[in-house]
This record gives C-alpha cells, sequence and structure tokens, in this order.
C-alpha cells in the first residue's frame, strides 16, 4: 500500500510518498544526519527528529502511478497556498524531475555501433 503523506513544521510543509513509513522516517532522519536533501539540512539545523506520529497520511492506494500523480499535485497545491515547501522536486525552484528546465536539461546522444553515426536527443523518449 502506498501513501502519500505530508510533514508540517509551522508554515514549511514536506509532501512525501512511500510504502513504508517507518523506513522513510529512518531516511529522513538519516539524510539530517548527513544534511543530505533539502528537508535534512532543515531537520539538522531546527534539531529536529522525525517520529511516526509526525507523518499526516492524506491518501493511500495499492496504484504507485496514482499516488505520485497525487503526491505531485498535493504538493503544487501547498506551494500555491503559500506554504514553504521542504520538498526537492516538483516545487518552483526545483530544477530536477518536477520541473521542467527546457533547453539546460541534459543531452543524450545514440550512438549506433553498426552504421557508426551518432544522434543527439534531449529527451530519452525520443
Amino acid at each position: 500500500m502506498y501513501q502519500v503523506y505530508k510533514l508540517t513544521f509551522g508554515d514549511y510543509v514536506y509532501i512525501g510518498c512511500t510504502n513504508n513509513i517507518r523506513r522513510r522516517k529512518n531516511q529522513h532522519n538519516e539524510n539530517a544526519r548527513n544534511r543530505k536533501s533539502k528537508l535534512g539540512r532543515f531537520l539538522d539545523d531546527k534539531s529536529i527528529v522525525l517520529r511516526v506520529d509526525d507523518f499526516e497520511i492524506l491518501a493511500a492506494s495499492d496504484n504507485r502511478a496514482e499516488i505520485l500523480k497525487l503526491e505531485k499535485k498535493i504538493t503544487v497545491q501547498n506551494e500555491q497556498e503559500g506554504h514553504k515547501l521542504l520538498n526537492d522536486n516538483y516545487s518552483s525552484d526545483c530544477s530536477r524531475k518536477g520541473k521542467n528546465i527546457g533547453n539546460t536539461s541534459k543531452t543524450f546522444f545514440v550512438i549506433d555501433c553498426h552504421d557508426h553515426t551518432a544522434v543527439k536527443v534531449t529527451d530519452l523518449r525520443q
């Protein structure tokens, strides 16, 4: 069962999804110890150690794709409502999978070893 969860710290929020809340809690706390991710640095700066009770479950489903779409939708809604997001992706300042960053994205080359040709692509779906 996949779940969308919310962590609230005053005006700051983090929206995430997981299929194991206890494991995710431990990952967030480990990220805080190592100062990895935006949320990890925030937790470390504020000396916050997460507990399972801190996770507010917003939705649950067996369909992972559905939950991931809902996570993005809820994250964007929270940002539009004026909450300060602690998410690394989906927020307006994201430079990864949650935001279209246009021509600054990575460039890939598809190499055909048989014909000795290379084709430049910016979208791997090409």
